[in-house]
């Protein structure tokens, strides 16, 4: 291990179950992260991103994870560390972004909170020490209205500021090494852009090494001075950034790159990467005539969904002498959606696109306005017939670790 080198991960194997039969799924990974740089680790979902940054963290379950290899940070053998030894290095040396912030932050904590108790306990700050940097944080992290977020539950605000929060506890202790793991999925396109440069400026600032996790090829082009391409728990290939984004050798590179959705033309169906790495892959080019008879198709019938001067007001709990404050999630939004289309709907974090798809749904009441489906306005339905049309109106929700039920099987 050099002095330059930070991070140093050599024949990492991670397997799960018991030990006569446990299943591998990092399969002898060796990589290092020298100090103060940036290396991008890309790959698709359960390539083993996210599996091999936990294990950096020493964040697995001890009775059924199995490790063989050396991770090595600053010098030190992270993997034959006490839990006491290695507890006291996170979060002040080592950090992590954790891709899912609704279930990484604690629902009956608030969010200012759980981040000064991070600098009370690795920092030492007095409580009034640790509020003052905790708002700053927030400010940094591009938040809106920090002192009300502060006070807030996370339940309380959307998936893209609970991520900023996240963020914002990652690097309240300025650490050495921070590991990314999908740090601007639920954000928005113009807040990622600023996360990404404030990430760039701390780690310039500080010195810090980063270790960024996405399926994001894009964002890792921006941010990583190195690139690692993993699959099914092995890298395939690592490089400069340049070098592999322009020159790729391995066939399963090829592929990532090549599998990424072009803006200039439309294909009927979208190439995978093992239909590009098998060379079956033909496309098929919608033309503008056939979008047109489409069109026509679509919006000569009845709209299937109508939403009218739809309004959501959620309204705060004030103290005993306190006014009670409106805050306007929904604001008059009306629109039509008819059978066989796909409509977007595109904005920043909170500012009401989910809570729109709950009203929607009636998992939230709508203060005022209509939500027309077929015709019939859902809000006047009863309970029991609203439990029937959900047959029909179905959500795929934001956060599917917390939408899932962790005691019953997938199946």
């Amino acid at each position: 291990m050099t002095e330059s080198t930070l991070l140093e991960v050599r024949n990492l194997k991670v397997a799960f179950g018991k030990k006569q039969k446990s299943v591998e799924v990092i399969h002898g990974v060796s990589f290092d992260v020298d100090r103060n740089s940036i290396v991008g680790i890309v790959g698709e979902s359960g390539s083993g991103k996210s599996v091999t940054s936990l294990a950096l963290m020493g964040l697995l379950p001890k009775k059924n994870a199995h490790f063989t290899g050396t991770i090595r940070f600053n010098g030190m053998d992270l993997l034959s560390m006490k839990a006491k030894e290695v507890r006291e290095l996170r979060g002040k040396e080592i950090a992590m972004i954790f891709q899912e912030p609704m279930s990484a932050l604690n629902p009956s904590q608030r969010c200012g909170y759980q981040v000064a108790e991070i600098l009370q306990l690795h920092l030492k700050m007095s409580t009034s020490e640790a509020r003052k940097e905790t708002i700053s944080l927030f400010e940094k992290v591009k938040l809106p209205r920090p002192r009300e977020i502060y006070r807030s539950y996370p339940h309380q605000i959307s998936g893209g500021q609970m991520q900023r929060v996240m963020i914002a506890m990652a690097i309240a202790c300025k650490p050495k090494l921070l590991i990314a793991d999908e740090p601007t999925t639920a954000l928005d396109v113009t807040v990622q852009k600023e996360i990404l440069q404030l990430l760039k400026e701390l780690q310039t600032e500080t010195g810090m090494s980063l270790l960024f996790i996405s399926h994001d090829l894009s964002l890792v082009s921006e941010i990583a001075n190195k690139v690692l391409v993993m699959y099914e728990g092995v890298i395939v290939e690592e490089g400069n950034t340049v070098d592999l984004f322009k020159r790729p050798k391995d066939p399963y590179t090829k592929a990532l790159l090549a599998s990424r959705p072009t803006l200039d033309k439309r294909l009927k169906r979208l190439p995978t990467i093992a239909s590009l790495e098998d060379k079956s892959f033909k496309p098929t080019e919608i033309s503008p005539q056939q979008r047109a008879l489409n069109h026509k198709q679509i919006y000569t019938k009845p709209p299937l969904l109508e939403i009218v001067n739809l309004k959501k007001t959620y309204y705060s709990n004030p103290g005993l002498f306190q006014k009670k404050r409106a805050i306007k999630a929904v604001n008059d939004v009306s629109f039509k959606l008819y059978e066989g289309e796909t409509l977007g709907l595109v904005g920043e974090s909170g500012c009401g696109k989910s809570t729109l798809g709950k009203t929607i749904l009636q998992l939230e009441r709508g203060s005022t306005g209509k939500v027309l489906y077929r015709g019939l306005d859902l809000n006047v339905l009863s309970a029991g017939k609203i439990r029937d049309m959900r047959k029909e109106i179905q959500l795929i929700f934001q956060d599917p670790y917390s939408s899932l039920n962790p005691r019953m099987t997938i199946g």
